[in-house]
């Protein structure tokens, strides 16, 4: 048994952990570390620690009576290395591979079994010599098998601990060891970072941002590669923070467009930009010519549409980067005097209704953005 130490080892680290998702069955669990290609991971162990309270012996009562700091995960890592890629992927058999985007290359391992408790505090380790057993099954956590690096549960480690170094650690927060939970989250006492909660859970998934390589905690709803939700239903606006076995997203949020409205607008009209991520726009462009904008919010920009641009798409730039929309925008205008023009933004303007053979009559309304006359005649006489 070693004392508490830690390591700052260069180029091994974990790097993305998807821990939990919506649904009962969480397929999708797994681990990623980040290191300095061909770097060998002999000796090294991924650990897991938690509660005893959903391990216990066939009988079903739990023997011992475990509280914090139960090691409920470990996996020997000897024999392997990181990829070419710097990103060491390690997945439950489950893992759905097509749906996440990825070829079967790009997961280095697939594990018989992930049991990542969820709802409690646990703390996930890369360590260096650990003295345990290689814990898979619920099973393998019951009687004298079960290691507990935190004896009286008091939230501080042991003085020795079942390994020789930890190279890197994460506590996964769902209370606050301020407030007294059941059991402990230790990555701030081992040396290292507590990340979470998220709401009133503990984190589904974090990364490290790949641009400050900080912890953040990414999104509960897993993320397809098209940016989908998997279980929430409808698409998901925002970056797919999902990124097993490659480089992870960045804390740097960059601009989106979703839609202008009206997508054909005269000389000097207004056009509404819609999307998010504009705080700190410095332009709005259509096609080539810079626009004249007004910065309403975050998600919202209005454009004053001119003759100069002969249509082409709008592209909004902020100083994090900068996003265009397929839909071009179509200026419309006139060679002529223009005689009469109504484009019923604010009412019916100059046009007199009559209606002939109804008690309905001309109305004024909206539909997205884009305004309109209209008459109906359901319902009526």
């Amino acid at each position: 048994m070693a004392a508490l130490g830690t390591s700052t080892l260069f180029g091994v680290r974990i790097s993305e952990i998807r821990h939990d998702e919506p649904g009962g069955t969480d397929s999708n669990e797994f681990f990623e570390l980040q290191g300095t290609p061909g770097e060998s991971l002999d000796n090294h162990w991924y650990l897991v620690v938690g509660d005893h309270s959903s391990f216990g012996n066939p009988a079903g009562s739990n023997n011992p009576n475990k509280g914090g700091g139960v090691v409920e995960f470990a996996v020997d890592l000897t024999g392997l290395t990181i990829p070419d890629d710097g990103y060491l992927l390690m997945g439950t058999g489950s893992l759905q591979i097509d749906i996440l985007g990825l070829d079967v290359t790009d997961v280095d391992d697939l594990l018989p079994n992930i049991n990542f408790e969820n709802s409690d505090n646990v703390t996930h380790l890369l360590v260096t010599g650990y003295t345990g057993i290689e814990v898979f099954e619920l099973a393998d956590q019951y009687d004298d098998t079960a290691v507990d690096i935190d004896d009286d549960d008091d939230g501080v480690p042991n003085a020795s601990l079942p390994w020789d170094t930890i190279v890197d650690a994460v506590g996964l927060v769902a209370v606050p060891n301020t407030d007294n939970p059941e059991e402990y989250a230790y990555g701030e006492a081992l040396g290292f970072i507590d990340v979470g909660p998220q709401g009133s859970f503990a984190p589904g998934m974090i990364f490290r941002a790949s641009d400050t390589g900080e912890w953040e905690i990414g999104n509960f709803n897993l993320i397809n590669a098209a940016g989908d939700g998997l279980f929430l239903g409808d698409a998901f606006r925002g970056p797919a923070l999902d990124t097993p076995g490659s480089v992870n997203a960045s804390t740097i949020v960059t601009p989106r467009l979703f839609t202008i409205s009206p997508s054909s607008a005269r000389d000097g009209q207004s056009v509404v930009v819609r999307g998010d991520n504009f705080t700190g726009v410095t332009s709005v462009t259509v096609g080539e010519t810079e626009a004249t904008f007004t910065f309403i919010d975050d998600a919202t920009i209005e454009i004053v549409a001119e003759v100069a641009f002969s249509g082409g798409l709008v592209t909004v730039t902020t100083p994090n980067g900068q996003a265009s929309l397929d839909t071009p925008l179509e200026v419309i205008f006139f060679e002529k005097e223009e005689i009469f023009f109504e484009d019923f933004t604010d009412g019916l303007g100059d046009f007199l209704t009559v209606s002939l053979a109804s008690d309905r009559d001309w109305r004024h309304d909206s539909f997205g953005g884009d305004f309109f006359a209209e008459m109906s005649g359901f319902n009526a006489d």
